[in-house]
């Protein structure tokens, strides 16, 4: 998504693919599969639920976990993440830090209308940024470097 006209593209930005000019989104994904999507606990009526969720509701608080437990392990704030992830996206690692969805695309349907989307590619895409978390591997890159 092309958000030039609210934001300027970052510097951690520079040389990204797309038809756009300014701040590139999204920089990461979760899996929104509903088939395959995040387990969630949720608790309704006093009791625990186990769950699937996905989409901006588990994308969101599972980035913040990520971000709580790079923060953790390192121990101290880390700060803004976003520089470290596109140099770990950018590096040798990529592919171990993260899930890269290279198939689909973001087209909403609302029938009779269709607004065209992105499709998903290999790297970094306005689809799905990077793509979704190994967090096992992607949290000591954080720390540490990558």
């Amino acid at each position: 998504m092309d958000s030039a006209g609210l934001f300027p593209r970052p510097d951690y930005q520079t040389g990204l693919a797309g038809p756009f000019t300014g701040r590139g989104v999204p920089d990461v994904a979760a899996d929104a599969d509903p088939s395959t999507a995040l387990a969630a606990v949720v608790v309704l009526n006093g009791r625990p639920v186990l769950m699937s969720g996905g989409g901006t509701s588990a994308g969101a608080p599972l980035w913040a976990g990520v971000a709580a437990l790079a923060d953790q392990e390192a121990g101290r704030p880390l700060g803004p993440l976003n520089p470290a992830l596109y140099r770990i996206g950018r590096g040798p690692q990529r592919l171990r830090a993260f899930h890269d969805v290279t198939v689909g695309n973001n087209t909403v349907v609302f029938p009779p209308k269709t607004v065209s989307g992105y499709s998903a590619q290999p790297g970094w895409d306005p689809v799905t940024g990077w793509g979704s978390p190994d967090v096992a591997v992607l949290v000591p890159l954080l720390v540490h470097g990558g």
